[in-house]
């Protein structure tokens, strides 16, 4: 979005340098707001850095619990559990901060099964 609207705001400069039509700057300008309106009233932005956030966290807890996994016999394997698994709750309560769209969540959900060839549970 934030691509979107440079893109219009900076043609409407170039059309004015370049003398097209007066129309012309008037609706890359309109576009350009547009663009910006949406992008804050939808807070793209937030949404964006909270889902790399999770990602991130997500990320380091499945490196974090495959390491465990391999030395699960080390003596400080069941203190590492805990603060893994309070790390997972504290990444959980990140994911509240996203609006929750059922289709969006089978359609993920489906692929991740597919991809690890599980099917789910019933």
């Amino acid at each position: 979005m934030a691509g979107a609207t440079f893109f219009f705001s900076s043609g409407a400069a170039a059309t004015v340098i370049a003398k097209l039509p007066a129309w012309v700057p008037v609706v890359l300008a309109v576009l350009s707001a547009i663009a910006a309106a949406y992008s804050m009233a939808t807070e793209l932005d937030k949404r964006i850095s909270t889902l790399v956030e999770l990602h991130c966290q997500w990320n380091q807890l499945s490196m974090d619990y495959d390491s465990l996994w391999n030395h699960w016999y080390e003596d400080d394997a069941e203190q590492r559990l805990r603060e893994l698994s309070q790390r997972a709750n504290e990444a959980s309560g990140l994911g509240v901060k996203m609006p929750y769209d059922e289709t969006i969540v089978d359609k993920w959900t489906e692929r991740v099964y597919s991809r690890f060839r599980q099917v789910p549970a019933q």
